[in-house]
């Protein structure tokens, strides 16, 4: 388990690849396909979610009110709580304009901002 890489778990480069040889396929042949990748990958990160959340339970002494608040703070982070994860604008420290997470720097001046953590990293 030592070499596990997150990262490397969340990225599908093959996905293309498979996309591209399915061209020979029904239609419904890929959906299935595609349809059983991501039911892989989300036992995966269910099994994952389930993993960390017993091991900071036990370690950390937190309980499932805990959890359950800091879910809510975490949706809330756009501004809406409705189960999407969306990444909120930041304000550009050169020209104050918000600056998109999609573009990853100021639309009106060009600053880029550095990423804050490993969540940044990720494609949304």
């Amino acid at each position: 388990m030592d070499d596990f890489d997150l990262f490397d778990f969340f990225r599908e480069p093959n996905l293309v690849n498979d996309f591209t040889s399915l061209k020979q396929t029904s239609m419904n042949e890929a959906m299935e396909m595609t349809n059983s990748k991501l039911q892989e990958r989300y036992n995966m990160l269910l099994i994952a979610t389930q993993a960390m959340w017993e091991l900071f339970s036990e370690k950390l002494e937190l309980s499932e009110k805990d959890l359950a608040k800091r879910i809510i703070e975490i949706d809330l982070r756009d501004g809406k709580l409705d189960g999407v994860y969306k990444k909120a604008p930041v304000q550009c420290p050169n020209c104050d304009a918000k600056i998109s997470r999609e573009f990853k720097r100021c639309l009106f001046c060009g600053y880029m901002p550095k990423e804050q953590g490993v969540f940044d990293k990720m494609p949304l």
